[in-house]
């Protein structure tokens, strides 16, 4: 019986096949609702057909990169490891400096996109302009854009009343290696909300029946993306083509019709536009503004221009999965990164009050920390800080205490700390406390027994939070300069939100 099996399940494959082909052409001629209704096939046959049926194998076809160079029209995008030094050089300059950034969007202002830029290693690559000083707003990037969104959704930076911050998890991130980080960012792009791609295709407008979160849509292209042959360069089109047979849906699932703006007939419509020209160029945003910058996918990429030739854009063309992408994507397990030795980095504290950050895992962390108040001595292989009454102004100017440094000092520190330098620190820790400016609300009364009265009432004693001995009276507009000139006669002042 066994023999004959394979003969049956052909006849019954033909047969199948032969009454869904009747299917089709009766489901033409007929009335809806007779048998077949708007080409459907039956759930029976269907299920039936699908178990003699092999899924489909994506296979790419492997370029060549040197008759891709050939192409003096493209240019290539090849970021890898490198996004690891964008970050850590962004993070540092948002540490370092006031980044503005816009009301509407949280994101850099013109001038501090153009800061960014200047310490990034992979520059923003520009189009139809001369410098980055012709573009207006961030919106014209899209690797300074893309960067700055998916380090604001993975709370690596914030944007705290207009300026650019460091945020919660900027720490846990300094700590990785770079396919930690790499992994870590990825991770909380496919989740974030607020971001939406189809906004970000330049040459139509686009309009949805809803703005959901898109990470089902973002997963399919992942999906295709896996199969891409490691380190070597497909054409585009294959993946877009594998997409559109399979997975034609995967985008108006999620937000519904989509409708496209014609700027001739001036309304919104659907079904003037194709496939490529909104998921197509979907699934060319996420690999521009987003997967190339961190490093997983490098691309080829050309000027390209609307119709009228009035809006100009950058199309991808071909693009080749990274080895840190593959490793990230679970593509690959034998993906070779160099470890940073965590356990022996760590701080030295000299002392003349000097510290010195060694090398290793947690370099970028301390930078990261000192750099907010401590004096900066030398930089480069050895990375040298010192400890003063400035830097200790400075950093309660921060809000960092005191007595957090000496905590974060005893923790990193291989060296016991020196005990004139610990002695120093804990005496400052005193003498912070000592002088505060605060906004408080107070009773006045300028007769003494009247003052003793009010105080006897309980009614009105309940209302009495703190009684202040050594208190005076200052203009409010001037609490800085005040506050700068007690640190002038070498005394700490704290400046306290004051209850209201």
């Amino acid at each position: 019986m066994m023999i004959f099996e394979p003969f049956w399940q052909n006849i019954t494959c033909l047969i199948v096949l032969h009454i869904i082909n009747s299917s089709i052409f009766l489901s033409r001629i007929l009335q809806p609702g007779c048998f077949f209704i708007g080409h459907g096939i039956p759930r029976l046959i269907y299920n039936v057909l699908v178990k003699f049926v092999r899924p489909l194998q994506l296979k790419y076809t492997i370029l060549k990169e040197s008759a891709l160079d050939k192409n003096e029209e493209m240019e290539k995008i090849a970021v890898g490891e490198s996004f690891e030094r964008d970050c850590i050089y962004y993070i540092k300059l948002a540490n370092s400096i006031k980044l503005r950034t816009t009301k509407g969007s949280g994101l850099p202002a013109k001038a501090s996109m153009i800061k960014i830029n200047e310490v990034l290693v992979n520059k923003e690559m520009l189009i139809d302009a001369d410098s980055l000083s012709d573009y207006r707003v961030i919106e014209q990037t899209f690797r300074i854009y893309g960067l700055s969104q998916i380090l604001l959704y993975a709370c690596v930076l914030e944007d705290a009343d207009g300026v650019l911050k460091i945020g919660p998890k900027a720490n846990d991130f300094l700590k990785l290696n770079h396919a930690g980080k790499c992994r870590m960012l990825l991770k909380e792009y496919l989740e974030a909300d607020g971001i939406f791609e189809l906004e970000r295709i330049r040459e139509i407008k686009v309009r949805t029946d809803s703005r959901p979160k898109l990470t089902r849509a973002r997963n399919v292209v992942l999906k295709y993306l896996c199969a891409c042959p490691v380190n070597g360069w497909v054409d585009l089109s294959e993946l877009l083509r594998f997409i559109r047979k399979i997975d034609r849906k995967f985008l108006t699932s999620l937000v519904g019709e989509i409708e496209t703006y014609s700027d001739y007939e001036r309304y919104y419509s659907s079904g003037n536009h194709s496939w490529n020209e909104v998921e197509g160029r979907f699934v060319q945003v996420i690999l521009l503004e987003y997967l190339s910058v961190m490093g997983i996918v490098d691309l080829m990429v050309e000027e390209d221009c609307d119709d009228y030739g009035e809006k100009v854009y950058y199309s991808v063309n071909y693009l080749r999965l990274t080895p840190l992408g593959a490793y990230v994507l679970g593509v690959i397990d034998d993906y070779q990164e160099p470890e940073k030795e965590v356990e022996n980095s760590g701080i030295i504290i000299q002392p003349n009050y000097e510290v010195v950050v060694v090398s290793g895992g947690m370099q970028d962390v301390h930078l990261l920390f000192l750099d907010r108040f401590a004096e900066k001595v030398s930089e480069g292989a050895v990375n040298v800080y010192k400890l003063s009454f400035k830097a200790v102004v400075s950093a309660l100017d921060q809000a960092i205490p005191v007595q957090e440094l000496i905590d974060y000092f005893q923790e990193f520190s291989i060296n016991p700390i020196p005990e004139n330098v610990l002695l120093t620190l804990q005496e400052w820790e005193r003498e912070s406390k000592k002088i505060r400016i605060r906004t408080v609300t107070i009773l006045e009364t300028d007769d003494q027994y009247l003052l003793e009265e009010l105080k006897s009432y309980k009614t009105i004693r309940h209302h009495i939070r703190n009684e202040l001995p050594y208190v005076l009276e200052i203009d409010g507009k001037s609490t800085n300069k005040l506050k700068r000139e007690i640190e002038k006669k070498n005394r700490l002042c704290l400046m306290e939100q004051g209850d209201s």
